[in-house]
């Protein structure tokens, strides 16, 4: 018989973090690094569905771990894997620990990693806006995003890494972080490794939206199940707290949002959206004399312009008044309307 194989999930994730997606390498926009090669074992390779003789005697599946998230307006997700076993002939521990906050409106992807029960190191984007800080004792910067945002970010190749389900059987129903939830239970058939491994999981599905509340599983898995000359105990804890609460918390060294900078507006501009720190409005313009407009109107402040850089038909430009507050804009031109939003972030924090 053919034998499975599950990625050792956490030592992927970590190499990955570590190495050419490390959210703290210059190289690499804060939450949107490059996407790692597909290969197999990899946390971006499709989940596979087991044949019909292993699946779970019950009649739930689970294909994807982010499913009903989409249609949330914000949430907070929390994910701690570890492992325990041999690698070769040398005993290994490891944990790797994610939080990421998440807020559609306005756009907010946060996220705070720990390594082996240690902060180490937070990224995000907020709109145009991305932070990094590589380790709890350094800086933490805010920079114009250098990239339209459609790479996958290390927060979520992790949460991607919540192994599908295929058969698991239904519990009961129960209220969970205020949600009704509708909970199931599963072992190792449901992951298409009957007789190759031991496996034990819960997971609790939203009963109206169908997304994930909370997923736990512990697999004792012999050698080679997760890759060549690997054996152990493998743990996934997983849960989604805070859902519509809009909160977000950006560590304390990173520059927040700042409500009253006067940055100019376009004469005759529609205000579409207005929020503290954050606004969005259209005015019948071109992009060049949207540019033209704002570097005399930053001349005349004594302000700071920086050079206009284009995504597409996505231009962006960052304004820094005296007292060192930053606004980033994001200028969009469709037909003869052009968008405008308007992000403003207070002075970098000093010791």
């Amino acid at each position: 018989m053919k034998k499975s194989r599950l990625p050792l999930v956490l030592l992927i994730i970590l190499a990955l973090i570590l190495a050419g997606c490390n959210p703290g390498s210059p190289a690499a926009p804060a939450d949107n690094p490059p996407a790692p090669p597909d290969q197999a074992g990899s946390p971006t390779a499709a989940p596979q569905q087991p044949a019909a003789q292993s699946k779970g005697p019950g009649d739930f599946d689970l294909s994807s771990p982010a499913a009903g998230l989409e249609n949330l307006q914000s949430y907070r997700q929390s994910l701690r894997t570890s492992f325990d076993g041999q690698i070769g002939a040398e005993q290994r521990q490891s944990s790797l620990s994610l939080v990421r906050e998440v807020v559609n409106d306005p756009p907010t992807r946060l996220s705070w990693l720990e390594m082996d029960g240690k902060p180490a190191q937070f990224y995000g984007r907020m709109g145009s806006v991305e932070y990094r800080q590589p380790a709890p004792d350094a800086n933490c910067t805010a920079t114009a995003a250098t990239d339209a945002g459609g790479q996958p970010s290390p927060a979520e190749l992790q949460l991607a890494t919540l192994p599908p389900i295929f058969g698991a059987t239904l519990a009961g129903e129960e209220q969970l972080n205020g949600v009704s939830a509708r909970h199931y239970t599963f072992d190792e058939r449901a992951l298409g490794l009957a007789g190759q491994a031991v496996a034990s999981g819960e997971v609790w599905v939203a009963a109206s939206g169908g997304y994930i509340l909370r997923y736990t599983l512990r697999l004792d898995a012999p050698a080679d199940l997760l890759g060549p000359e690997v054996s152990g105990v493998q743990t996934w804890t997983y849960e989604l707290s805070e859902i519509d609460a809009g909160k977000t918390s950006l560590p304390q060294a990173c520059q927040p949002l700042q409500a009253d900078i006067p940055v100019p507006v376009l004469e005759n501009a529609v205000m579409l959206q207005q929020e503290p720190g954050y606004w969005v409005y259209q005015v019948t313009s071109g992009i060049e004399p949207a540019i033209a407009f704002y570097q005399q109107q930053a001349e005349a402040l004594g302000w700071k312009i920086g050079t206009p850089t284009a995504f597409g038909d996505v231009t962006r430009l960052s304004l820094r008044p005296p007292d060192g507050s930053l606004a980033q804009l994001t200028l969009q031109a469709q037909g003869d309307l052009l968008t405008v939003t308007v992000q403003t972030l207070a002075p970098m924090p000093t010791e």
